[in-house]
């Protein structure tokens, strides 16, 4: 009876020992994450920098010019000052008239004409002056360089029942130097020949009351055939 006892105790502490599920303690997590290489860079060119460089500001620039840049303004040739410019000729008894056009660069053309009793003498013409050359502060000089004539001089021709008979360039025949006097000259300086052929026109500052003493001022341009004193005057404009 003992024996059978002992062993039935026997065999459950053996049951008991080998039935009991073992038990595992956990293991506690690690609190520091696992480190990461990184791949070291490749050997080769270095890649561009992304730091942005900070550059010095521009420097202001003016407009002002520099003592070495200015340039003092070219002077206006005396023909481009005085010229273009319209001219007369006259008497102011007859009805005949030189009517002349100045051009800048001193081309001219011009035209005189008289008539009488159904016929007309005229002449058309065209030439050049030479650069105007500065005599005194209101005087300047120029010669004729070359005039050419449309009509021959006498020869007639005769339409619509008018006889045109060729004439000279009135006022330019025969002329060499050309004397041109600007607004402001003093008519007691000026020759006897141009203020008598100008007179016709009146071209003269007579509202001051110099008159009496001769020393009326030029108003209009003038131009004055030295070699035939022949004087034109600048028309109104």
């Amino acid at each position: 009876m003992r024996k059978k006892l002992r062993t039935w105790v026997a065999l459950a502490l053996c049951l008991t020992a080998c039935g009991a599920p073992r038990e595992t303690t956990p293991e506690a997590p690690s609190s520091l994450a696992p480190a990461v290489v990184e791949d070291a860079p490749a050997e080769g060119p270095a890649a561009p920098s992304t730091v942005e460089t900070a550059f010095p500001p521009e420097e202001e620039t003016t407009d002002l010019p520099t003592e070495e840049n200015e340039e003092e303004p070219a002077a206006v040739p005396a023909s481009e000052a005085i010229f273009p410019r319209s001219f007369s000729f006259a008497s102011g008894a007859g009805g005949w008239s030189t009517e002349l056009e100045v051009a800048a660069d001193g081309s001219f053309t011009g035209m005189y004409h008289d008539t009488d009793n159904g016929m007309v003498s005229i002449c058309r013409f065209s030439g050049n002056f030479s650069q105007p050359v500065k005599a005194d502060d209101l005087t300047y000089s120029m010669r004729l360089e070359h005039i050419e004539q449309k009509e021959t001089e006498g020869e007639e021709l005769a339409a619509d029942g008018i006889l045109y008979i060729g004439a000279s360039p009135h006022g330019l025949d025969g002329a060499e130097e050309i004397l041109v006097y600007l607004p402001g000259s003093q008519r007691q300086d000026l020759p006897e020949g141009f203020v008598s052929w100008v007179n016709t026109f009146n071209p003269w500052d007579t509202e001051d009351g110099r008159s009496q003493s001769g020393e009326d001022r030029l108003t209009r341009y003038g131009l004055y055939n030295v070699s035939c004193e022949q004087g034109f005057v600048s028309v109104e404009e």
